[in-house]
């Protein structure tokens, strides 16, 4: 089945869909082109605004952090927890930094 015809046989309740639809919903605009294969997404002026406030705040939020760990680096005071380090990095692969690692057994020491 393809996609296109999947889409026109859901249009009629689509449509009803959005009647009811509210809001920030109605920001976006989607078309379907018939048997062109190819789906369109239009973004109202208002959602354009909305994602590049919500982009530069994000920005901004990393740019802090950064910004606060620079400056702890700088005056000495950063502290590495290795532990934790070590800790997510087996989580992350643990084939990978527990391959070849022995393990002893009662009793047992590893040399």
């Amino acid at each position: 089945m393809e996609i296109t015809s999947f889409l026109a046989r859901l249009q009629p309740s689509r449509e009803k869909a959005d009647s009811s639809e509210t809001g920030a919903r109605r920001n976006v605009k989607t078309e379907t082109r018939s048997g062109s294969g190819r789906d369109r997404v239009s973004l109202s002026p208002e959602a354009k605004r909305a994602a590049s406030q919500a982009a530069e705040a994000s920005a901004r939020q990393r740019q802090l952090k950064v910004n606060n760990i620079k400056e702890s680096v700088e005056n000495g005071a950063y502290e590495v927890d290795s532990q934790k380090i070590a800790k997510k990095l087996i989580e992350q692969d643990p084939e990978f930094f527990l391959a070849g690692i022995k393990t002893a057994g009662p009793g047992e020491e590893i040399h």
